[in-house]
């Protein structure tokens, strides 16, 4: 008796191969695998598939072909242990586009439908926290887990991978936008609402990446809506903290 995949172990499945097929055109020379993992952020993977990702081993002057390369193979391995890191998985996709000339219009609309599968997951949740800052482009550091934004009365989210920041009904929406990343469309918190939880923040958050964060905004000041800013901080408690350590460290 068999049990027929669901539509999503389907697409899933079609996914993994197509990308396959341009990580393995995306590797030609020995160690260019190696650097496409390290771009993305999966350096702790290298030694797990360095064999797969491998054309050939040199013997001297000679090259001898590795009848262990598989790139296909270790593409589909390493996609499955990354699906639920949104983040590594698009920087992963992200550097393996990047050495393609072509993407075939077939291939890319599955790309495409699997990464908004994904953000289908948890579609009242919003990213925030480092989340929303990698995608505003405000640090280069990847994040680790995802943080979504839910409100305080909704199920706690199974997923160790995800970090759960409970929010109150008042504060929820505020801020809110859709925002599309690796051609899916995401809800995240725009970058205005983001300057206010950085400063909320301030005291749970790493010195070096505090700094790193609001330096990006001080550079990104002609393009900060202040009139929404001003509106958000209204609303938000210790709004006088708020409104002085924006004045003092950003404006």
């Amino acid at each position: 008796m068999f049990e027929m995949d669901s539509q999503e172990k389907i697409i899933l499945a079609k996914t993994y191969s197509i990308i396959g097929k341009y990580f393995s055109q995306a590797i030609s020379e020995a160690g260019d695998g190696e650097m496409i993992l390290r771009c993305a952020g999966l350096s702790s993977l290298v030694e797990e598939y360095k064999n797969e990702l491998t054309p050939y081993y040199m013997n001297g002057t000679l090259k001898n072909e590795n009848q262990g390369f598989n790139p296909v193979n270790a593409c589909f391995s390493i996609c499955t242990e990354i699906e639920s890191n949104k983040q590594a998985l698009g920087n992963f996709l992200k550097e393996i586009f990047s050495r393609v000339i072509n993407i075939e219009q077939s291939d890319y609309i599955i790309l495409k439908n699997y990464l908004e599968i994904i953000s289908k997951k948890y579609p009242n949740a919003i990213f925030t926290m480092d989340s929303a800052f990698y995608f505003h482009n405000l640090t280069d550091v990847i994040p680790n887990k995802i943080a979504l934004a839910t409100k305080r009365n909704a199920l706690r989210i199974k997923d160790d991978k995800i970090i759960q920041v409970f929010t109150s009904e008042k504060l929820f929406e505020i801020g809110k936008i859709e925002m599309t990343v690796e051609g899916a469309t995401i809800n995240v918190y725009d970058k205005e609402r983001m300057l206010i939880e950085l400063i909320r923040n301030k005291n749970q958050i790493a010195f070096d990446y505090y700094k790193e964060i609001i330096s990006n905004y001080r550079k990104r000041i002609n393009n900060l809506d202040v009139s929404k800013i001003e509106e958000y901080i209204e609303i938000f408690p210790h709004e006088e903290h708020i409104y002085e350590t924006l004045q003092r460290e950003v404006f």
